[in-house]
């Protein structure tokens, strides 16, 4: 029955007196002996204070062991039992369940996609869901480790509870968010037993889950050791999106007999982890709609690239993106749905024409775009678009159906400038079967790893009336995400040109596509922290120092007194890049030695199933998503040469353009 008074003793320590004496008299009962009592630690909550869901203490609010009732402050604490039968593991599956707060992601309850214009999903859905959180309708919630910030994800299978604490808290933890810290409190070596635990859990899709969590004790009531670790891989219905998770933790207790003097007593924890997780998150917001207005709105209109740039001959069908001809007179052709093809600035194109292939079809680049910067000192004139060209070299520009909030803008749509239209996303599964597909396939990737330490030590003496703690923590994580199609650009569009840029019949007219530069949302974040914090206390209660119980000693009553010094060190680097893009020789070429230039950059193309022609809506279409790892290659581009005959070639003499028999001096 010693075993009996420990537990009971080990609820509060600030209610220990009381606890300590219904103990000793149970176990008179049954045993001579007097019952080993145990005082808390006030710097550790214990679990065994925990009745099924309710916790009775936290240290959310004074840094020390509190009764919840007497905090001041909205605190909800979820205990292990609450964590196992709802199975949460994390922010994404806990946060949905808790008092005031929300949670982004497939598992969550709110989207956080971006509010203008276009909606996407920013790189924090993807690379960081555990920090997509809005607590009490505001910002995300600062995630701590013991009560210090961190980048790291937690999962449960090192977690004995979680304190969510709304509302700011820089007083007493440093700068913080005004939402509030979501505290998760680590396993701790246990003197109690010897215990094991081993767990595996099966979901849809393939998922599946294996933890193990062992404690030993080394030397009773000095020296125990605790291991655990998981693995597991989330998969969902997006196919092929996944997640999978690697973690190992260690922790250590040890409270040498040797220091154990009278009331003091010496204690030293330590814990460890380690983890990585790689993911191909899904996408929670449907792709962007550029392709159903060439059904509803433009006739399934296809274009020549040189005639839509084409102004001054006003020849039919010609300059279809600009409402009025080179001398200003109005165009009947004019249609304002023809905008940019994606991200295309005069970059490189690389094209993929078989979804299930990772060949590439080769690359393809606008000509007058680089013949207007070779250094062949060729005569250059302005064209009425205000593009300086080379002279005699016909502009064409690659074009595609813009976005519904820029085309409202050129429709006159009332109020369109002030950017009340948003973009249009596909609601229509049989278009697009956003549902069990993720349009990128297998070309986007989130990496996170990191590994954290942590030293504590802790004193205290008569009886923990008076003691101090020094924590040492240091925290090294990192991430990486690599995305096919950035924020912006997570758009299904159509191939309106029934001819190349060269002139030649496209084969691939009609035909849905995706398409970005590879300049945006490519990007890595490191971040060391090195944290040490020492709090001190002195626990004053005027009828023990006096041992008299009236009136006096109840008017001054009981006082704890506390201060904190705690140095947080960050170092961050953020580095955002751009994946792809010419070599070199071809920034020679053009002009352009700098690689971030827009000339430079590779513009992917990828091609995603049969040509819609024949097709009288996009209903019922059933796209297919990119089924490859498609990635740019070597390879040859090619380009308009100036130096085409040469020889004896008077660039001054009059030339006539044999397609609209128009002459340029």
């Amino acid at each position: 029955m010693i075993k009996t008074a420990k537990t009971i003793s080990r609820r509060a320590w600030l209610v220990a007196p009381l606890l300590v004496c219904v103990g000793a008299s149970v176990s008179s009962q049954e045993t001579a002996e007097d019952p080993e009592v145990y005082v808390l630690n006030p710097f550790v909550v214990e679990s065994s204070g925990n009745v099924g869901y309710i916790a009775t203490s936290t240290l959310a609010g004074t840094r020390l062991n509190t009764q919840l009732k007497d905090v001041g402050s909205a605190i909800s604490v979820v205990t292990k039992e609450f964590l196992e039968d709802t199975g949460a593991t994390n922010n994404e599956t806990l946060l949905v369940y808790t008092t005031n707060t929300e949670v982004a992601g497939v598992d969550g309850n709110f989207t956080n996609v971006s509010n203008g214009s276009m909606s996407y999903q920013g790189a924090s859905t993807f690379l960081t869901p555990h920090s997509s959180t809005r607590v009490r309708g505001l910002s995300a919630a600062d995630n701590t480790r013991d009560f210090f910030v961190s980048e790291i994800p937690w999962d449960g299978f090192n977690v004995e509870r979680v304190d969510l604490q709304r509302g700011p808290n820089s007083i007493l933890f440093g700068l913080g968010s005004p939402s509030g810290i979501i505290n998760t409190d680590l396993k701790d070596a246990d003197f109690s037993e010897n215990f094991g635990e081993v767990e595996g859990r099966f979901g849809r899709f393939g998922s599946y889950r294996g933890s193990l969590d062992y404690n030993r004790v080394v030397l009773e009531d000095e020296l125990a050791v605790r291991i655990a670790g998981m693995m597991g891989e989330t998969k969902y219905q997006q196919k092929p999106a996944f997640s999978e998770e690697n973690r190992r933790y260690a922790a250590v207790k040890y409270e040498p007999k040797f220091l154990k003097k009278g009331s003091a007593r010496t204690t030293i924890r330590m814990n460890a982890e380690v983890g990585e997780i790689t993911s191909n998150r899904p996408r929670t917001v449907t792709p962007g709609d550029n392709i159903t207005p060439w059904f509803s709105e433009m006739d399934k209109l296809t274009i020549d690239p040189y005639d839509n740039m084409e102004r001054d001959s006003k020849r039919p069908n010609t300059a279809w993106e600009h409402d009025t001809f080179g001398d200003g007179s109005a165009n009947p052709y004019y249609e304002p749905w023809i905008r940019n093809w994606g991200q295309l600035f005069g970059g490189v194109v690389a094209i993929w024409d078989d979804n299930n292939s990772s060949q590439m079809a080769g690359f393809l680049a606008e000509p007058e775009r680089v013949a207007a910067h070779a250094p062949y000192n060729q005569p250059f004139q302005p064209n009425n678009d205000n593009r300086t060209v080379i002279a005699g070299v016909a502009p064409s520009q690659l074009r595609a159906i813009g976005s519904f909030s820029e085309t409202a803008i050129r429709r006159g749509l009332p109020n369109a400038a002030d950017g009340i239209y948003k973009n249009q996303h596909l609601l229509d599964p049989t278009i697009f079967d956003f549902y069990h597909l993720l349009l990128d396939g297998d070309n986007k990737r989130e990496f996170q790893d990191w590994d954290a330490f942590s030293v504590n030590l802790s004193q205290g003496f008569f009886n923990e009336k008076v003691g101090f703690e020094f924590v040492y923590d240091d925290q090294n994580y990192s991430n990486e995400i690599l995305r096919l199609l950035a924020n912006e650009r997570q758009n299904i569009y159509i191939d309106i040109h029934h001819n190349n840029v060269d002139g030649s019949p496209n084969p691939n007219v009609g035909r849905p596509f995706v398409t970005d530069a590879g300049r945006y949302g490519n990007g890595s974040n490191t971040s060391q922290r090195e944290n040490i914090r020492f709090t001190g206390f002195v626990d004053l209660n005027i009828a023990d120092l006096t041992q008299k119980d009236n009136v006096l000693t109840k008017i001054l009553g009981r006082h704890v007194l506390s201060g904190v010094y705690s140095s947080q060190q960050r170092r961050q680097y953020n580095e955002q890049f751009q994946r792809y893009g010419t070599d070199a020789d071809y920034g020679n070429l053009i002009g352009f030695s700098l690689y971030d230039k827009n000339e430079r950059q590779i513009n992917t193309v990828h091609y995603l199933g049969e040509s819609l022609m024949n097709r009288t809506t996009a209903s019922g279409a059933h796209i297919p998503r990119i089924k490859a790892t498609q990635r740019p290659q070597d390879g040859s581009v090619y380009i308009f040469d100036s130096h085409w005959n040469a020889t004896g070639v008077d660039y001054n003499a009059p030339w006539t353009n044999p397609r609209t028999g128009l002459s340029t001096v």
